[in-house]
Parts: structure tokens; C-alpha cells; sequence
């Protein structure tokens, strides 16, 4: 296949995939913030395990698992043995908020691995922005494609121009057309019915002198 052809997108998927990931973004960088405050340098695949698996922070902090205790940077750890109460409810608030806030809004799946960290500022790749276009989208991308595609092409020119013939012998194009649904109002030469197939109508070439 040559070059893949657009033939449809729906815009609003993919703007509530966009938001998606612009909320792992806010969330991821505002854990990553709150923990830098504190000194402590975490990576972005860290945070996504805070946030998606419940593993390490929010749980440690009740019952300081000494096994996922030993997988934290030792910055982290010394926060989560620490009795700094209030420390651990801010990060646990901010934990939860973006777990809830993604539970609820997210429509589809977030890949953090399509997120970076750069000097310290999560951004959104362009791996994630085409993914989000790919999935509100349909190409004509295979060989059995392009034949529907150029097979549907053929017929609406040949409608247009039965569209054109007909406007140009008869003068009310709005009451008839070259195709119309059966219940649609108006006179159709060709019609669609309840079986989706297309039917001659001569009933309506009364119209046509």
C-alpha cells in the first residue's frame, strides 16, 4: 500500500484522548513537584506506579512494607519511616486526587511510557498525540480498503452526475434526487431499501419529460 488515505475522524475522540493524557500530565507533575519540594527525585515510571498501582507510596505509608520499602530511592524511604504525618497526608491527598480524578474521567487507556521527564517537566510525546489521532481515525490502509474506497468513490460520482442530469432537465432539484432513503421525503429515481440495496423507482421518472 502507497500512502494511507484518511477517510475519517472523529474529533471529539480524539480530544478526549488528548485530555486524557494532558490529565496524567497535571497529576504526574504535581507528585513530581510536591516530591522534589521535599528533595526527593523520583522517575516518571515511579510516579505511574504511585498512581496506577497503587505501589509504593500510598500503601508503605500505612504499614511500611519493608520488601517495597527496599525498592524506593532512599530519599523516598526515609519519608515513608519518617513520622511526618503531615508530609505523608499532603502526598497521599495527591496520590488519591489523581487516581480519582483519572478513574473517573479517563475514556481510554494511558500509556505513561508515551510521557517524558525533561529537566524536571513531563510533556506529552508525539508518539501519544499520533496514537490519540490513530484511534479517532480510519485510513485506507489495506489492499481490500482501497478496493471498497475506490468502488465508493466510482458510485457517488456516478450519483453526482445523475444528481447533474437531473437538475439540468428538471428544474426542482429539491424534490427529486438521484438517491434517497425509502421514508425520506420527496421523489428519488434510486432508492435504498430496508435491506440496504438499491432500487430503481420509475415510478418517479414521471417527473422527467
Amino acid at each position: 500500500m502507497e500512502k494511507r488515505i484518511l477517510v475519517y475522524r472523529d474529533e471529539k475522540d480524539v480530544k478526549a484522548y488528548k485530555s486524557d493524557y494532558e490529565r496524567a500530565r497535571i497529576y504526574s507533575q504535581k507528585i513530581i513537584d510536591f516530591l522534589k519540594n521535599q528533595n526527593i527525585e523520583v522517575s516518571l515510571n515511579l510516579v505511574r506506579s504511585i498512581i496506577k498501582e497503587n505501589f509504593p507510596i500510598a500503601p508503605l505509608f500505612q504499614n511500611r512494607d519493608s520488601k517495597k520499602l527496599q525498592d524506593l530511592p532512599e530519599a523516598l524511604k526515609r519519608v515513608v519511616e519518617s513520622d511526618n504525618n503531615k508530609l505523608i497526608r499532603e502526598c497521599n491527598a495527591l496520590i488519591q486526587e489523581a487516581k480519582r480524578s483519572m478513574g473517573e474521567h479517563d475514556q481510554h487507556h494511558v500509556d505513561f511510557l508515551k510521557l517524558d521527564l525533561i529537566d524536571g517537566k513531563v510533556i506529552i510525546t508525539d508518539e501519544a498525540i499520533k496514537e490519540a489521532e490513530d484511534l479517532g481515525s480510519i485510513y485506507v490502509d489495506t489492499d481490500n480498503r482501497k478496493k471498497v474506497y475506490e468502488k465508493a468513490l466510482a458510485a457517488k460520482k456516478a450519483l453526482d452526475e445523475l444528481d447533474q442530469t437531473i437538475k439540468e432537465v428538471y428544474d426542482d432539484i429539491d424534490r427529486v434526487r438521484g438517491i434517497a432513503p425509502l421514508s425520506g421525503d420527496g421523489a428519488r429515481i434510486l432508492s435504498v431499501n430496508y435491506d440496504g440495496e438499491v432500487e430503481l423507482d420509475g415510478y418517479y421518472l414521471k417527473y422527467i419529460h
